[in-house]
């Protein structure tokens, strides 16, 4: 609830004065047990994350709060700033200074190469006009700026997705490509935990002498966003991926392919897949484990969009479940389109539906955060996968593995 408490106190305490809009205007679905999912611009935030990118974000209090308390890794270690907008600057639309502040973060922060606008429910509210604002700031400071348009209402996934086709848009340059080459897109702290447990993933490219321009998103320059249209393949981790990969393939005509590396199942698959492309070659599933007898436990698994199905997948294949639901906790929304590949996911929208979901399936296995953990009975075998978009900071020390042959004995652990 801290999050939650944070945001509504300060995003919307300053509101009052605003005509036509009220407190009560605003719907807000209150969860018992389960942490409110992390909001976009936090999510734009973590994608941005560094100390060459400064961020700032225009609320009128109180949003660096929300943002360091989502961020996994240092906060010091990335530029974030807040702005304070006082109720005139609130009714005019007007900030006051803010060029004049930035020139002095600029002044002791020299590796400053963009400056990224990020925008939230006031500014939404009011119709604030943060484009001009973000062209003046560029062209009068000589400095590249970005505008990412959130607006504190939709999740994570929507931020980060939006960030990067903003960054795509703004700076990306057609460029010759470069043999052997990938981008990995949709990696974020939110979803995958720290980029290290991806080794398994980078180590696998490299055996296949293959090398990666840039990950969407770590460490990002402008050098890499340029440097990213050369490659000749991206791979998509994520739901919130998919936009630039796609964005990519029309503009820079670089193929996208979706790849599942949880498991060994998963990271045998992505084998496979980068072989086909680059040699021509089809093997990696000699190595797979055959199973005379179906496991019959039902097993259910709550994580991001891509993530619950990718679990699913490689559960079936290295240990022979039958029955498995994959779930996504996500609020409605126009902006979250059900592709294909995510046939198979349950999406619930409120606690109370994911609650029914479980007293209706009956789970032997739950395969989730532990947020969840506490709607669900004793006598189940739970194994914990931290979703970070939903725990943050909450279980920073808890070991788990999701990725390759880590993760193959880490669920065996459990089954």
């Amino acid at each position: 609830m801290e999050k939650l408490l944070v945001k509504l106190e300060y995003e919307l305490k300053n509101t009052s004065k605003i005509k036509d809009k009220k407190i009560s205007d605003f719907k807000i679905e209150i969860q018992h047990i389960v942490p409110p999912i992390t909001s976009d611009y936090s999510g734009a935030c973590s994608t941005l994350y560094g100390e060459n990118i400064l961020k700032i974000l225009i609320s009128p209090s109180g949003c660096k709060t929300p943002v360091a308390y989502d961020e996994i890794r240092n906060i010091d270690c990335s530029l974030q700033y807040s702005t304070s907008l006082n109720e005139l600057e609130i009714v005019t639309g007007e900030i006051k200074g803010l060029k004049d502040n930035i020139k002095e973060i600029i002044s002791q922060n020299p590796k400053i190469e963009l400056i990224a606008i990020i925008s939230t429910v006031v500014p939404q509210i009011i119709g604030m006009d943060l484009e001009s604002i973000v062209e003046n700031i560029e062209e009068t400071l000589d400095i590249p700026c970005v505008f990412i348009n959130t607006n504190s209402f939709e999740n994570y996934y929507s931020g980060i997705s939006l960030t990067l086709k903003s960054l795509a848009k703004k700076f990306m340059v057609k460029n010759k490509k470069i043999k052997n080459t990938v981008n990995i897109i949709g990696y974020s702290p939110l979803t995958f935990g720290k980029i290290e447990k991806l080794e398994e993933l980078f180590s696998l490219i490299k055996s296949l002498d293959l090398n990666i321009l840039t990950v969407f998103s770590d460490n990002l320059s402008l050098e890499k966003i340029k440097n990213s249209t050369s490659a000749e393949l991206n791979l998509v981790l994520s739901y919130e991926g998919l936009a630039l990969a796609k964005y990519m393939e029309k503009e820079f005509s670089i193929p996208y392919v979706i790849i599942n590396v949880v498991s060994k199942y998963g990271i045998e698959n992505t084998e496979n897949i980068l072989k086909r492309f680059f040699y021509k070659i089809d093997n990696s599933f000699e190595k797979l484990e055959k199973r005379d007898k179906l496991d019959d436990r039902k097993v259910m698994i709550i994580a991001s969009p891509f993530m619950a199905i990718n679990i699913a997948d490689s559960l079936r294949k290295d240990f022979s479940f039958d029955n498995i639901l994959a779930l996504s906790l996500i609020k409605e929304s126009r902006k979250f389109k059900k592709i294909e590949y995510l046939e198979f996911l349950n999406i619930v929208n409120t606690e109370d539906d994911l609650k029914e979901k479980i007293k209706e399936y009956k789970p032997d296995i739950l395969i989730s955060d532990p947020v969840y953990k506490n709607l669900i009975n004793d006598g189940l075998t739970f194994i914990p996968l931290l979703h970070y978009g939903y725990s943050t900071r909450l279980y920073l020390e808890l070991d788990y593995e999701y990725c390759g042959k880590k993760a193959y004995e880490y669920f065996k652990k459990f089954i």
